[in-house]
């Protein structure tokens, strides 16, 4: 009754993370459609990256239990997934947290600073990328495949568009915001294709007390039919 309960709670966590993910990537798409260093310090950016850095926390919460639910059916890949998803994300809540509190600050006092990425912050972000492409792909493969005990295919396919348009958001990123909303979708194709396949796993997570709950009211009500 207890790891029911857990995975629940976890699925609780994944759904909230996972519209919080897909409202803040959207609305990103739609009100900054360019990666502009001077965007950062509009109030309504802040907002917006603050939302990312807490969708961020909740996915890392109910991430764990996504494995172990369907660990049969992921195998190694679904772990080895499993992990480097977890890192994308940590590093989704790092630049979030960077861009609203400390970019701001910057583009206000020293925005000379903004014209060249550190070197360091573009390793973390080379990171981000092979980790943001890597981890969804091998998550989506055992759905695909349909091997036993793994999720649904179509969550696996939502998982393999994730994969592959991270780095064609990343080509795209930079463009000019005039450029309109669609390259602001397509920077954010990615996070908003993988929210909606987290969104499903969190609510089939739920979902397990419902049911086993349904199947004992089933059996209680077959053995007074009896």
């Amino acid at each position: 009754m207890l790891v029911r309960h857990l995975y629940c709670l976890s699925g609780v966590t994944l759904v909230l993370g996972a519209v919080a993910l897909f409202a803040s990537s959207l609305l990103r798409a739609l009100m900054f459609p360019g990666e502009n260093p001077m965007q950062t310090a509009e109030p309504a950016r802040v907002v917006l990256d603050l939302l990312r850095a807490c969708a961020a926390v909740l996915l890392l919460f109910g991430l764990p239990a996504v494995y172990v639910r369907w660990r049969t059916g992921y195998g190694a890949l679904g772990f080895i997934g499993s992990i480097g998803i977890g890192l994308t994300l940590m590093l989704l809540g790092f630049f979030s947290l960077v861009s609203a509190l400390i970019l701001p600050s910057l583009l206000a006092q020293a925005p000379q600073l903004l014209a060249t990425d550190p070197l360091s912050l573009t390793t973390l972000a080379m990171l981000d990328l092979a980790l943001g492409t890597i981890g969804p792909i091998l998550l989506a493969i055992p759905s695909i495949e349909r091997r036993a005990g793994a999720p649904p295919g179509w969550i696996g396919w939502a998982w393999l568009l994730c994969g592959v348009l991270a780095p064609i958001g990343v080509f795209t990123t930079g463009t000019d915001a005039g450029a309109g909303v669609l390259i602001g979708v397509i920077n954010e194709a990615s996070s908003l294709f993988g929210s909606l396949a987290v969104c499903a796993l969190g609510v089939r997570l739920v979902q397990l007390p419902l049911r086993h709950a349904s199947d004992e009211v089933s059996s209680v009500l077959a053995g007074m039919s009896t």
